[in-house]
């Protein structure tokens, strides 16, 4: 049978109803999908160009100034979730201090301010930079967003 979709107003069906197609009507033509030999020629395409990926990693060898980016790179997505764990913490101590009138929690993030805080955004931002710097100098920019097209 058919499989209709009915849209009724006012308790009549329109002249015109939208349906899905079967092997009923006059103008079906049923989708072919791709063959068996298709697939496995995407396949193979597929693992070819894996392949040819992974021979010019190999081909390059190690590479230094990547590996010092992307250690960088994993030390400053630690050192950016502190720094946003802290910035909570501040948060939380400005809603006691004025919401509140309570500074406990405010005056134990000024005391870890000079010790602790500090010097983790000055890391933060010097590696920021000196990572920078190494794509720099490397040609290694991975987006190449930001190039300034420097001469070094």
């Amino acid at each position: 049978g058919r499989t209709r979709l009915l849209a009724v107003v006012d308790g009549e069906e329109p002249d015109s109803v939208p349906r899905f197609p079967d092997e009923s009507d006059q103008d079906f033509v049923p989708r072919a999908g791709p063959s068996s030999s298709e697939l496995l020629d995407d396949i193979a395409r597929f693992k070819a160009r894996e392949n040819a990926a992974a021979a010019e990693v190999k081909d390059k060898g190690f590479d230094l100034a990547m590996t010092v980016i992307n250690g960088l790179g994993v030390i400053l997505t630690c050192n950016f979730v502190i720094i946003v764990a802290l910035f909570g913490w501040f948060l939380v101590g400005a809603v006691g201090q004025l919401g509140f009138h309570s500074t406990g929690i405010i005056e134990s993030f000024r005391g870890a301010w000079d010790p602790f805080i500090l010097p983790l955004l000055t890391t933060h931002m010097a590696l920021t930079f000196l990572s920078k710097g190494i794509e720099k100098v490397s040609g290694k920019e991975g987006d190449g967003s930001i190039s300034g097209n420097w001469k070094v």
